[in-house]
């Protein structure tokens, strides 16, 4: 029959869930609250960038324009064969000559994203060159757009010369600035979706999607907006305002002496996308503290039955041991790898990720069972990596273990207890911290032992705490050195008191010295046990 629990046991228990539950209610209130901020952080930082971008657009169109506008005043005021070419009384050599100069001013003179234009009403001279940005194979289009830039040019009032004007045919859209002495034209013309695509390498671009637009139209990306659904009406309203949705985020703005407004466009997703490791540090953080929880849970819980056999105290009794040291561990990490996330380390991240979690499958594996001493120095391995990222200071790890021992069965940390000591108590050592692991198999009384050497060059023990490490049965170092003590009762527990540990100083190299000695017990001799 199953064995009621005491009053006292049941106010325990009942004590340890409404603990347990509370501590899982403030981290969802954390988390909530972090979520807020994030949030609020992200639409300052959205704002932020998007107004940051239109400056930027408006600020190299307006110097785009100011460039073109000096070609065009310096071929109208400036260039001789332009002046001739006006004057519509030379020869017919000399117009061929002065054609030909002018033309190779123009291919001079032309910018990427733009075209310089130079025709009269009967088209008896027409000179024309596209910059870079323009497919100068595709002639046949080219010229077409020419011609009808032309026309539009030669439809427009007087007083609109000298002044940029939008010229669009549905799928080119251009800002032109006409000129005229006598009866030649000169004009400069700047394609806007050139212009967006030459000034791509933005940096906060990656994220932005780039459109203009005037009173009337669409005049670029037109398919932006038919992805996210957003109406001419949303761009003429958000002039001076700024619009959120959950899939993008609209700012637009006029542009001063310009026919043309300019807005832009942030997916969300693309954006939020840069968010994934701290969303993925966050759940981290949650698991952890979840275990935390259900370990403080169950080590509350075990150490409290007292009267379950022996076999389930001492497996409660290894528990709560091995466990009891590792929270302030898992917080180190945890910190660790938030400076890296904050630092962009996302390599080093990325390895201390999976060294982590190597550990933890260690670490919380069943602690009753012995483990092979290849195991042991694979755990030692995890750890020494972690440290070693986090770490500016590295760690010479030498292991002069004989394969043939790999087999041997040890207890759990049996050596990565030593080296977390030999890296805390020596993290303000001025040189590289050596830590030796040598193993041998030595007889006493017609019984085998594994030897198990650890030794560092760091500061070594106090004589004080040598003589408690090697004598102290109450243990009074435990404050100082939790782990060592928690080692000290696994091992008496898994071999009943037929095991020791050693300390000493090297005095030859300097640094601390371990000596543990363990019944020799091979894996296969472990497994027919069980």
């Amino acid at each position: 029959m199953k064995r009621k629990d005491s009053p006292g046991q049941l106010r325990i228990k009942r004590t340890l869930r409404i603990a347990f539950w509370a501590i899982i209610l403030v981290v969802i209130a954390l988390m909530s609250v972090i979520a807020l901020i994030s949030i609020k952080t992200f639409q300052h930082q959205s704002r932020d960038s998007s107004s940051e971008l239109l400056g930027f657009y408006s600020r190299e169109l307006e110097l785009n324009a100011s460039d073109l506008e000096n070609i065009v005043q310096n071929i109208h005021s400036s260039n001789p064969s332009f002046e001739f070419l006006s004057s519509g009384n030379l020869s017919s050599s000399d117009e061929i000559l002065h054609s030909y100069l002018l033309r190779n001013h123009i291919n001079g003179s032309v910018r990427s994203g733009s075209m310089i234009l130079c025709f009269d009403e009967n088209r008896d001279i027409a000179i024309w060159q596209v910059g870079s940005g323009f497919d100068k194979k595709d002639f046949n289009k080219n010229y077409a757009l020419e011609i009808s830039i032309e026309t539009f040019i030669e439809e427009l009032p007087v007083q609109q010369l000298w002044h940029w004007n939008l010229y669009y045919n549905g799928d080119d859209a251009l800002l032109v600035l006409p000129c005229k002495k006598n009866e030649l034209y000169v004009a400069a013309a700047l394609d806007l979706t050139k212009f967006i695509a030459k000034d791509r390498d933005f940096t906060t671009m990656q994220d932005y999607e780039i459109v203009f637009f005037d009173d009337k139209e669409v005049l670029t990306n037109n398919q932006v907006l038919e992805l996210y659904n957003i109406s001419f009406d949303d761009l003429l309203n958000d002039k001076h305002g700024f619009f959120t949705d959950l899939r993008y985020i609209l700012q637009s703005q006029q542009i001063p002496n310009m026919p043309v407004n300019i807005a832009s466009i942030m997916s969300v997703s693309k954006y939020l996308a840069r968010y994934i490791p701290y969303l993925f540090l966050m759940i981290m953080v949650v698991f952890l503290m979840v275990i935390l929880a259900i370990s403080l849970y169950e080590m509350i819980s075990l150490t409290r039955q007292s009267e379950a056999k022996n076999a389930e105290k001492e497996h409660a009794q290894l528990q709560y041991f091995q466990l009891q040291t590792r929270s302030h561990f898992f917080l180190n990490c945890l910190k660790s790898l938030y400076n890296m996330l904050e630092m962009g380390e996302y390599d080093k991240m990325k390895r201390m990720i999976m060294n982590f979690s190597d550990h933890i499958r260690f670490i919380f594996h069943d602690n009753l069972s012995l483990i092979t001493l290849k195991e042991e120095l694979d755990e030692v391995n995890d750890y020494a990596g972690i440290i070693q990222i986090d770490s500016s200071t590295p760690i010479m790890l030498i292991q002069k273990v004989p394969s043939d021992y790999f087999d041997c069965m040890v207890p759990p940390l049996i050596i990565q207890t030593f080296l977390e000591n030999a890296v805390k108590y020596n993290a303000q050592y001025n040189k590289m911290l050596r830590f030796v692991i040598e193993a041998e198999i030595t007889e006493d009384k017609e019984k085998k032992y594994l030897r198990i050497k650890m030794s560092d060059n760091g500061t070594g023990y106090d004589q004080e705490m040598l003589d408690k490490l090697n004598f102290d049965s109450d243990r009074e170092y435990e404050q100082y050195h939790v782990g060592i003590s928690n080692l000290k009762r696994r091992m008496d527990i898994l071999f009943h008191g037929d095991c020791n540990l050693a300390f000493f100083n090297n005095t030859e190299q300097g640094g601390a010295m371990i000596m543990a000695y363990l019944p020799v017990i091979y894996s296969k001799d472990e497994d027919a046990k069980k």
